[in-house]
């Protein structure tokens, strides 16, 4: 751990860390398919075991993730919002930031 008390880094063999970082490389090379909604993005990665961007726009039309969840058909399994106040950093919420931008980026459809 660090010594900043404003910086949380997760364990190396954090599986929330681990999860990110695999949908990451699954979204990039097109195995995850992302439904574009009019509040957010989805996808279904299992039969049950749904992940979910929550968006909303800013002041200049830009689409900005507010919560990512995911959940399978009986619980909530992680919540996680982005880093919201100046100099927080959080490890999976930049991961989770670099998803929204796979997801985002022009290129080959990875939303329909």
């Amino acid at each position: 751990m660090s010594s900043n008390p404003q910086r949380f880094e997760p364990e190396v063999d954090d599986p929330a860390m681990e999860l990110a970082d695999f949908l990451i490389r699954r979204t990039e090379l097109g195995f995850i398919q992302w439904e574009n909604h009019p509040n957010g993005f989805s996808a279904t990665l299992r039969k049950a075991l749904v992940a979910d961007f929550i968006t909303l726009r800013d002041n200049v039309g830009e689409r900005l993730w507010r919560l990512f969840t995911l959940r399978d058909r009986d619980m909530e399994l992680m919540r996680i919002a982005p880093h919201l106040e100046p100099g927080r950093y959080s490890p999976l919420a930049n991961a989770l930031d670099k998803l929204y931008r796979a997801i985002t980026k022009p290129g080959p459809r990875r939303i329909h």
